[in-house]
Parts: structure tokens; C-alpha cells; sequence
């Protein structure tokens, strides 16, 4: 499975595509880090229903998990649901806030 590394505003992430990380979530359906690729991978493909229902997933097993709240939140954001996105993206701001700014 090729990757490769793309930057999307200041982030740098394992670039898959939506069919390879489908593919990775059917062959260890319990690996959260894989699902959690996954819902990266549609919220950057566009498909943010299908990134939320990922996002949702890895919550039910990791409720403090900050990269799942940031695409639930990102997600309901560009769906025009801001009223969905202000839970999940105050906690990961409220996770973050003491953390060092990269840059």
C-alpha cells in the first residue's frame, strides 16, 4: 500500500486514499488508529457524514481521543451544522489549550 505525506494548511498527515483506508478498516475493523485514518480521509475527501460516523466510532472507544473530536467537529462545521461542531471542537481546544502552539 503506497503512501505518501501531504500538508493540508499546517498539517502533515499519512495521505491515503478513501479505497486504502476503507481496505485497512475491513481487515482490523478494531484498530481505532486505522479508523481514525479513515475518518481523516473522508473529511478531506469532502465525505463528512461518513467522516463523523467514523469519528463517532473511535469515540465510543476512546471518548478522549482529540483527533476524533477535531473531525466531528471540522466535519458538522462544513456541513453547515455549527451547532453540532461546538461540543466536540471546545474539547479539543479545552484538551489543547496548555499545549505549545507549533509554528
Amino acid at each position: 500500500m503506497g503512501q505518501s505525506f501531504q500538508r493540508h494548511g499546517g498539517l502533515r498527515f499519512v495521505g491515503l486514499n478513501v479505497a486504502q483506508a476503507e481496505q485497512a478498516v475491513r481487515d482490523d475493523p478494531q484498530n481505532v488508529e486505522g479508523r481514525l485514518a479513515l475518518a481523516e480521509t473522508y473529511m478531506f475527501a469532502n465525505e463528512f457524514e461518513d467522516a463523523i460516523t467514523q469519528a463517532n466510532q473511535v469515540l465510543a472507544v476512546e471518548p478522549e481521543n482529540q483527533r476524533a473530536w477535531l473531525v466531528v467537529g471540522v466535519s458538522n462545521t462544513n456541513l453547515g451544522k455549527p451547532a453540532d461542531a461546538i461540543e466536540p471542537l471546545t474539547n479539543f481546544i479545552n484538551a489543547r489549550k496548555d499545549e505549545e502552539m507549533p509554528g
